[in-house]
Parts: structure tokens; sequence; C-alpha cells
């Protein structure tokens, strides 16, 4: 789906008032998404990071982003997201893989390393919708189980200003 795609179905969405599908919003698209029968749908104000420290190096950038977007990383009674460092199901352990699991009480993202915590929260920031003109940001209780497609991260070379042999 394209970006110009997504705002147009977006957009008549909020026209008729249906409520949006927020679990289509996490650009990859997760390996694997639950929605429950029962769902449902509720509005986060703003977001506090549990055990943001197993972020390790990779805290302050998390919470930097959180804080960014007008949402305060560290306030008690804002809407908590737990970071676990634990086992994941055999068909996405990875160092950057995790499950969320997103519910009305509190949203915990499970991962084996740190890698993976901060590809949940990144995920996670990327259901809120900022603009949507409400002051809440709406999101449906759902399970995602996410992975990355590859097993390495590309790069691209300049060749027209880097020139290299084929050797190399």
């Amino acid at each position: 789906m394209t970006a110009e795609k997504r705002h147009e179905r977006n957009s008549m969405q909020l026209e008729k008032g249906e409520e949006m599908d927020t679990s289509t919003r996490i650009i990859p698209t997760p390996f694997r998404v639950e929605v429950g029968e029962a769902a449902q749908s509720f509005d986060v104000f703003g977001v506090s990071l549990i055990y943001a420290n197993l972020l390790g190096e990779l805290q302050s950038g998390a919470e930097e982003l959180i804080s960014t977007i007008t949402m305060k990383p560290t306030s008690t009674t804002e809407y908590s997201v737990e970071l676990v460092i634990g086992t994941l199901p055999e068909d996405i352990a990875g160092t950057e893989s995790y499950t969320m699991e997103i519910k009305a009480q509190g949203t915990t993202i499970t991962a084996s390393h740190a890698a993976g915590l901060f590809y949940g929260v990144m995920s996670f920031l990327g259901l809120l919708d900022i603009t949507n003109g409400r002051e809440g940001m709406p999101v449906k209780e759902m399970t995602i189980y996410d992975k990355p497609r590859f097993d390495y991260r590309g790069h691209q070379i300049d060749s027209a200003r880097n020139f290299r042999t084929k050797e190399s």
C-alpha cells in the first residue's frame, strides 16, 4: 500500500466517522498481527516506558523521540509500555525480533535483545496517530509478532562518487 493510498483510505474513514484500523499503521508490515474478536479501541494520551534501561545505549534515542512527539517519557499517569527481555516463539526468534501485546491497561514488549525492544518501541510509536485532531491517540488491542524480513541490514554505495572495483 502506498502512502497516497493509505492517506486516501484514512481520510475516507474519518469523513464517514468509521473507526481507524490501527493494526495496519506499522511500516513495514509486521510478520503477524492478531486482533481478537472482542478487541477494544482506546485512546493513549502519553507514554511511560517501564524498564527503559533495558534498551541500553538506545534508551536516550527512544525517550528523545517520545518527547519530540509531545509525549512524556517518564510520567506515572500516562499509558505504560513495559519492556521485557525474554524468550520469543521459534518462528520469530532473533536479535531484532519482538512481540508486542497491546491492551487497554498497558502494553508489554518482549524481545531477546535490546535491539528487538527498540524496534518494538518504534513500532508502538508508529501505531499512534498524533495528527488525528483529537487529544488522545486511538489504538486497538492486539498482539504483534515481528521480525526482520532479511538477516542483514543493507546499505547503498554511491558508485558515481565513490569508485570501487568489482573485487571490493
